[in-house]
């Protein structure tokens, strides 16, 4: 009995080990931000270089099918290459609680575009379902990671 349960330990202690060292690490610096922002019920054009500026680590699973970290928060990304005859470097990842958030990242050149586009947005603009709530601004939002 006592060998099969430390021979179960090793095995798990090793299993585990080898996931956590599969496991990719980057941390993103965001580098520029195109959108639209609403003030007093006008849109405007925005864009910023270099002054949004935020800094963060995302972390992708050993098969880069799943992602955290965006923006600090540890919601999950679903992920995939979608375009592996033409650009095989991409992997595209879907927020799995909004849709329409979307990061795009390359392995080859370690940037990254992130989508910030939302129901509440652009497209809540005299809707019913937005009556009565303040707009969000939507955005794509620019930037480089590097690996430690």
């Amino acid at each position: 009995m006592r060998k099969s349960w430390l021979f179960f330990m090793v095995v798990s202690l090793l299993a585990s080990h080898s996931t956590r060292a599969e496991e990719t690490t980057l941390y993103c610096a965001e580098q520029h931000i195109v959108g639209m922002h609403i003030e007093d019920g006008e849109w405007f054009p925005v864009y910023e270089k270099d002054s949004f500026g935020r800094r963060y680590a995302i972390r992708f699973n050993s098969s880069m099918t799943e992602m955290s970290g965006v923006q600090g928060t540890e919601t999950a990304y679903l992920c995939g290459v979608n375009f592996p005859s033409k650009a095989a470097d991409v992997v595209t990842c879907i927020n799995s609680r909004f849709a329409t958030m979307i990061f795009n990242y390359s392995t080859e050149n370690k940037r990254f575009l992130l989508s910030m586009v939302g129901p509440g947005g652009w497209l809540g603009e005299g809707t019913k379902r937005e009556s009565g709530r303040e707009l969000l601004g939507d955005s794509l939002i620019l930037g480089e990671c590097q690996a430690f």
